[in-house]
């Protein structure tokens, strides 16, 4: 159930005033839990290989520290300023993976921190897989987080749980080669070998990027459209 309450009098009275009010000592409830990752030596994360860092989490006033491996996520996101990143929690000598409980949610070893920058809400993936799960439709579980990166402040960032195969995430048999009857995830991303189209009303031209797995009969097609 999803529920709302009418607008403060103070709000009223600034709309009508046409002013904005500042608080200087913000009620503790809408303070979000934070995370503190901490890097090997200070090492820039990369988009790959994951680095070694020691992640804190501070939530009700309790502070939990993992080992991870840590890297950037994304395709054209890692050109936003603010970057999204996947980790993997770590045992305590980072040589394997270890299955952890973060932010309540059920143990696993793969999650993402979404850092919502084209979305200036900041909301819109979370509802979206909140309003998911609340209708019975599995999404990722999620968490808003303040997250700083060796100090440095990086903003409000959403927990996620990854997607894949997993008990504890989406419960589904492994496939068996020698039959189609399993369950399957289905991803939908951009292709694997970049295409550079550029086009030219005078002269339509098509050029290749890759094209290793690509036949002159495909590029024809592909003229064809222009």
């Amino acid at each position: 159930m999803i529920g709302c309450h009418g607008p403060e009098a103070l709000d009223l009275n600034n709309l009508e005033n046409e002013v904005i009010t500042f608080y200087d000592d913000a009620n503790e409830e809408i303070n979000f839990p934070s995370m503190n990752i901490t890097t090997i030596n200070n090492q820039e994360i990369v988009d790959d290989p994951k680095i070694n860092a020691e992640l804190s989490v501070l939530e009700d006033q309790i502070e939990t520290k993992y080992n991870i491996g840590i890297e950037i996520r994304g395709s054209s996101s890692q050109m936003f300023p603010k970057k999204s990143y996947g980790f993997e929690t770590k045992t305590e000598d980072y040589s394997d993976d270890l299955d952890v409980s973060i932010g309540g949610f059920s143990e696993e070893e793969d999650w993402i921190l979404y850092g919502p920058y084209s979305d200036k809400s900041l909301i819109r993936n979370k509802l979206t897989f909140d309003l998911s799960n609340a209708i019975g439709f599995k999404a990722s579980n999620t968490k808003f987080y303040n997250l700083s990166i060796n100090g440095d402040a990086k903003g409000l960032y959403v927990l996620m749980e990854k997607i894949k195969r997993d008990s504890n995430r989406v419960d589904i048999s492994k496939n068996n080669s020698e039959s189609v009857d399993a369950g399957y995830i289905i991803k939908i991303d951009k292709q694997e070998h970049e295409i550079i189209i550029e086009y030219n009303p005078r002269n339509p031209t098509v050029k290749r990027l890759y094209q290793d797995d690509f036949k002159a009969k495909d590029w024809e097609k592909m003229n064809s459209l222009f």
